[in-house]
């Protein structure tokens, strides 16, 4: 008589299996965490940028003659609420951003330097600061 093999896994596959499992399971946990940290850094950054862009976009919808006093307001703080959902609620995030304009004349006064910041913190880089600049002529 042939010996009869038990059907089945044996104690240790059982083992490894887990093991093998559990690495896939913490790895993917680990991705997902890096995924959603850099989808809110992105989601900031971009959020700056058209904060940026709108305040440069007003300065020069002013014109020339008015940039000095767009430049003297004090600095203008927006802030954004995000919320989304969880499988245990929702969550919402607050980011804060401060724009600030500034200008510099040429010898003749012809050509205005604009440049606008927009400066917001990161919660791995600490303070962020975007910065766009033109050059506006005067129109006689």
């Amino acid at each position: 008589m042939k010996p009869t093999r038990a059907l089945g896994f044996s104690l240790l596959e059982v083992i490894l299996g887990g093991l093998i499992m559990g690495a896939a399971l913490t790895g993917m946990a680990t991705l997902w965490m890096t995924h959603q940290r850099v989808l809110r850094e992105s989601r900031d950054r971009l959020m700056a940028t058209f904060i940026l862009q709108s305040e440069m976009e007003r300065c020069l919808a002013q014109g020339f003659h008015s940039i000095p006093a767009v430049a003297a307001e004090d600095p203008q703080e927006v802030v954004t609420e995000r919320t989304f959902g969880t499988t245990r609620g929702t969550n919402t995030t607050t980011t804060s951003f401060l724009t600030d304009v500034f200008f510099e004349n040429n010898g003749d006064e012809t050509m205005r330097r604009v440049w606008v910041t927009v400066t917001y913190e990161d919660s791995r880089h600490g303070l962020r600061t975007l910065e766009l600049e033109t050059f506006v002529f005067k129109n006689e």
